[in-house]
């Protein structure tokens, strides 16, 4: 983000160093839900996009600018249809603290309504679920609103084929820390650390999982075992073959554990279709999730179904030797 002031320092670099440069004129907007965007015309969102939007007056359509696993996070002011908007750059008195829980002034505007809103990449992704995204006004709305809103004016995208580092030092060193820069290397080390660190965190909670299941499960088929010791013998002196009675008892020890399962995949998988269609995926991502659904949801089923045989097994076996 930048200002008309900071225009000559750019011009410099980009003969300095031929870098590629795009500037768009923006204002800076503030949501209640301590959100900062990027506010832009819908001329310019025209230009930007190739893509028509009929906005008049109060009529706002927003970028959502969010990696796929946060499309289906809320939108700017919580989700509502309404937003509460700041003209300009967020400030302390823009809340006011009631036991230590932030509440919205009377300084924001309430009369805008969203009208259509879109998932799509336009400046970059930059680790923040609820800032950075663009809010398109209507023309009329802009011009009136442009000249007098506090705070940076342009977004400035810069693409640096070469000298990469002494750009990034360049840049830093000319806005010494006050400036809004989003460093792209940083910001892509940043997003992979946090997805190790989610990764990392669900693959132990799913193992932690399993072994309660597993724990679970083995302590069903011991308080089964008696059960299913009498019905064997009952069988046997029934003129049960013993193979007859091994399926009896196999059936059971099957359906101990299938159940659970059966009704578990079934809410996971309708919970984890509706997140998917909540991101509003293309149809290739669908499939890409669909096939690894279905293969975790495979792998799941026939890990807990061999594990009851198993245990049904390990009844039988006992049965007989105490036979």
């Amino acid at each position: 983000m930048a200002s008309d002031k900071d225009i000559a320092f750019i011009d410099e670099l980009k003969q300095k160093y031929e870098i590629k440069v795009k500037k768009q004129p923006c204002i800076r907007v503030t949501t209640t839900d301590q959100g900062e965007h990027m506010g832009i015309s819908a001329s310019a969102y025209e230009k930007w996009t190739k893509e028509s939007l009929d906005l008049k007056d109060n009529e706002i359509y927003v970028v959502y600018q969010r990696e796929r696993s946060e499309r289906n996070y809320l939108g700017i002011d919580f989700g509502t249809k309404k937003p509460r908007i700041y003209m300009g750059e967020a400030k302390d008195d823009l809340w006011q603290y009631v036991a230590g829980v932030p509440m919205p002034s009377n300084k924001f505007d309430t009369s805008f309504n969203i009208v259509g809103e879109e998932e799509k990449i336009l400046t970059g992704v930059f680790g923040n679920k609820i800032s950075e995204h663009i809010i398109v006004f209507s023309d009329s709305y802009y011009q009136k609103v442009c000249n007098r809103v506090e705070g940076p004016n342009l977004i400035v995208m810069v693409q640096i084929p070469k000298n990469y580092e002494k750009v990034i030092e360049e840049i830093c060193a000319y806005t010494n820390g006050s400036g809004i820069v989003y460093e792209k290397k940083n910001l892509l080390l940043q997003i992979s650390k946090t997805k190790i660190i989610n990764v990392s965190a669900a693959i132990i909670n799913i193992f932690v999982l399993l072994i309660c299941s597993f724990f679970v499960l083995s302590i069903k088929m011991e308080c089964d075992f008696p059960e299913q010791k009498g019905k064997y013998i009952f069988y046997s002196q029934g003129g049960m073959t013993h193979r007859n009675i091994r399926k009896s008892i196999m059936k059971e020890s099957f359906w101990t554990g299938g159940i659970p399962i059966i009704f578990g995949v079934v809410i996971s998988t309708i919970f984890m279709g509706t997140e998917v269609y909540l991101k509003k995926l293309s149809l290739e991502w669908i499939k890409q999730y669909a096939v690894k659904l279905m293969g975790t949801i495979t792998g799941i089923i026939f890990l807990f179904l061999f594990i009851s045989i198993c245990f049904g097994i390990r009844n039988i076996i006992r049965i007989e030797r105490e036979e």
